[in-house]
Parts: structure tokens; sequence; C-alpha cells
């Protein structure tokens, strides 16, 4: 009888123990004050669950008390038609935000999120100091655009790990710092883009040519648009499974010898796909291609530009970078002689 007492103790003990390890509890309060009237709701999301309304009372007040399965660590996401913010919080903590704009930009937070939260306000901040010159950006700087927010993303990462090393905490970090700096600084360009492409395309002599940035170039290294600027260039649009492309090699070999002394550069763009680049490289070696040889690495805004529908295409440019023809004389063509024998 005895031992079967101290078994029973030993259970009790044990339940209480276990109830005491696992207390972590399975809702958030949520309660934000804000001062902004050009957002009535806020659209609140734990851990990836089901979203929850949260609605301006009349006092400028949202509050709500948000449940979820029970964890330890929470991404306590908010957004609204204008932004959108995930902060790193703890089960069972009473939250209270003053929120003033619907960027999610200026923000108050209590003491107790500050440490591992602020460093996400900071980022924000930064990159509302330097909207303007993100915006600055032209379509033809996509890649200093990358590397712009290589370095945003780099540097505030490893003030990030500094802070603290938890798994949870930093992928809720890296979840803001991705979004942000998209929005900041690739978006813009990406908005210009889109313009480009539903716009109506000049292309009378005298207009700019299309200034594409950072094509491979066979011979080592990437050529932009503007490295070829003080000479005239002409471009030859092609790609390595085009017959009629081919085809015109041998001409256009014969062409660039006899105006090699010429201000003027001899440019083959190809703008086969991502996959036939090793190609590209084999049929420029065999084929003998003359001139600078680039890949276009699939940017749709170069046929755009030009309204290519079919190649080969010839395009002949100024050295001012201006369209002297959109639509040249093939190498094949006795009339392309005429043309660059009148401007060289």
């Amino acid at each position: 009888m005895k031992r079967l007492q101290q078994l029973t103790l030993l259970l009790v003990i044990l339940l209480c123990v276990s109830c005491g390890v696992n207390d972590s509890k399975d809702y958030v309060l949520l309660t934000i004050q804000s001062n902004d009237t050009s957002f009535d709701r806020i659209k609140c999301r734990i851990n990836r669950r089901k979203a929850h309304i949260l609605r301006r009372d009349s006092n400028g007040i949202y509050t709500d008390t948000i449940r979820f399965i029970r964890s330890d660590e929470v991404a306590l996401r908010l957004s609204s038609k204008k932004g959108r913010i995930i902060l790193y919080v703890q089960s069972g903590d009473d939250i209270k935000l003053q929120i003033n704009d619907p960027e999610f930009i200026d923000i108050r937070l209590p003491k107790k999120l500050i440490k591992k939260n602020q460093i996400l306000l900071d980022a924000r901040k930064e990159l509302r100091q330097s909207k303007n010159s993100y915006e600055k950006l032209s379509v033809y700087q996509q890649n200093k655009a990358n590397e712009l927010m290589d370095q945003f993303l780099d540097e505030y990462y490893s003030k990030a790990c500094k802070i603290s090393r938890n798994e949870f905490y930093l992928n809720v970090v890296r979840w803001n710092l991705d979004y942000i700096a998209y929005r900041a600084i690739l978006h813009p360009i990406e908005v210009k883009k889109q313009r480009i492409l539903s716009a109506k395309v000049d292309l009378s002599k005298g207009q700019p040519a299309y200034m594409f940035e950072g094509y491979e170039n066979y011979d080592g290294g990437t050529t932009s648009m503007k490295d070829l600027k003080g000479k005239y260039v002409y471009i030859d649009v092609a790609s390595t499974n085009c017959s009629p492309c081919k085809y015109q090699i041998p001409y256009l070999q014969k062409v660039e010898k006899r105006y090699s002394e010429k201000n003027i550069l001899f440019v083959t763009i190809s703008v086969d796909s991502k996959e036939s680049h090793d190609w590209w490289r084999e049929m420029v070696a065999k084929r003998e291609v003359p001139g600078i040889k680039l890949f276009a690495n699939e940017d749709k805004f170069f046929r755009k530009a030009y309204e290519i529908q079919a190649i080969p295409r010839f395009i002949l440019i100024d050295p001012q970078g201006k369209i002297v023809s959109a639509d040249a004389p093939r190498p094949s063509n006795p009339e392309l002689l005429t043309l660059l024998d009148s401007i060289l």
C-alpha cells in the first residue's frame, strides 16, 4: 500500500513538472494606436495562419486577441494596402504599438520588442531616405540595382546576426528585408520596364538607341551600349539556330575587314535562350564570327526596343548613340556598302 502511495505521488510530481515546462500560450494580445486616418483596417497574420482583419474604432485604436497553434516564437505580420511588416514576438505577449503611417515605417515599439525589431525600422528609414536616388535608376541600370540590393541585404542581415543567431528570428528579418528592398530598389525599375513594353516605339532616324547593359562579351567581361559610344555601331541580331543568320557571316567578315580602319564597330548580339549559351560560344568559334560578340541573356526589352519579329536584323547607330537605321541593309546587300561609304 505504501509503495502504491509513493508511485501515485511520483506520478503527480511528473504531471506538475510537465505542465510547468509546456506553459507557452497560444495567443498574442495586440493593441494598435494610430493617428493616421488614411487607412481604416490592418490585416494581421500569425505564423502563416489565417489572417485577421483589425478595424479602426472611433478613437483610432485597433485591438484583438490573436490565437494560433501553440508556439514560443511568433512572426506577427501586419499589412495594409500600402505596405507590410513582420515583427518577431513571443507567445503571450501583450503588444501595444503606435503606427503613424500605412507603410509601417513610423512605428513606436514597446521596450520588449525593441531589441530584436528596431533593426527592421532602421532598415525601412534608410530606404526611405534613399528613395529619390533609387527612383532615378534607369531601366538600363538593372545590374547596379541588383548590387545595391545585395549590399543592403548583406549589411542588415549581418547586423541581425549580431543581435541573435536564432534561426526563426533571422528568417523573420530576412522576410522583411527581402520585401522592403525589392519594393524600394527593384520595383521602380520593373514599373519603368513595363511602361517601355507597353509604349509605342519610335525607330525613326535620330531617336536614341536602346542602351542595353551588361551583355556577356565572348572575349571576356561584359559590354554595354555606352561602351560603344564615339563610334558608329553596326549591330547584327542573330541566334545559333538561325540559318539565314549563318549565311550572312562570310559577308559580315568581308565588310568588317573593309572598314577595319574606319570609325565603326561591328557587333553581333545573340538573342538565344539561356539554355543555348554554350552552343552560342561553340558556334562563334566554329564560324569565326567577326567583331564584338555579345550574348543578350534573354533581354526582352532589346527585342521590344527595335520591334524585332524576325532575324537576322541589322541596326546602325551613330557615335552619339542615336539611330541611323533600325532596319539597315544586310551585309550581303551592296546597299550596305553605299550607306557606310556615305557616312565614314
